[in-house]
């Protein structure tokens, strides 16, 4: 169960103390909220990368078999977005290995084409090209990270996957970054992992 800071809570949810899933706004590196005087003249209104500006969200999997060592939410969305499961399973669908960086450990990127008639996702673009990204965790078995980035666009946008090491369960995303600063991925994981690790109050989680 989280417990939500008074300063993060917005909207529908203004109301809300605990929850077990939610998105909270929030900005890089302060990782405070869209009150702060800091950050008034962004907050809703941003449009592109402004501050910092990222939405981190919070899921918990309550049906992931934590009690085996390594494997948590992370690890099982990973699975999700092997490169296997994007194999070219038709014409217009194509899928290379790239050479991996900003310490991840596996990279591959997949095209998808707009077939004949068809009508594409990106205007600017006939195909749409997805960049993914794994990490495995320091045991090497299970996967620690992974990344989706869009790269159909003029604004490369990521989105940075992991789970709480204190609670498996709990998968942390980080919505709006950037792929030119990938290589601040692991440092924006471990400090997003401590901000959310706060939050746990049932059981108590200290990252």
């Amino acid at each position: 169960m989280l417990e939500v800071p008074q300063e993060f809570r917005y909207g529908s949810s203004a109301g809300q103390t605990r929850a077990w899933s939610l998105n909270i706004l929030t900005f890089y590196p302060s990782l405070t909220s869209q009150r702060d005087p800091a950050n008034a003249s962004y907050g809703l209104y941003c449009v592109g990368f402004c501050n910092g500006r990222i939405l981190i969200s919070i899921e918990y999997w309550p049906s992931v078999p934590t009690h085996h060592r390594g494997q948590s939410a992370g690890d099982a969305g990973a699975h999700g977005i092997l490169r296997h499961n994007h194999e070219e399973s038709s014409t217009n669908v194509h899928v290379v290995d790239l050479k991996s960086e900003f310490g991840f450990d596996q990279a591959f990127e997949k095209t998808t084409d707009t077939p004949p008639g068809g009508k594409s996702t990106t205007p600017a673009n006939s195909s749409r090209i997805d960049r993914y990204l794994l990490k495995l965790a320091p045991h090497r078995v299970h996967y620690d990270a992974y990344a989706h980035c869009s790269m159909s666009t003029p604004i490369h946008g990521c989105e940075i996957y992991s789970s709480l090491t204190c609670n498996p369960a709990v998968r942390i995303s980080v919505n709006g970054w950037l792929l030119e600063r990938m290589s601040e991925a692991s440092e924006i994981q471990n400090r997003v992992a401590q901000f959310v690790a706060a939050m746990v109050k049932e059981p108590e989680c200290k990252q």
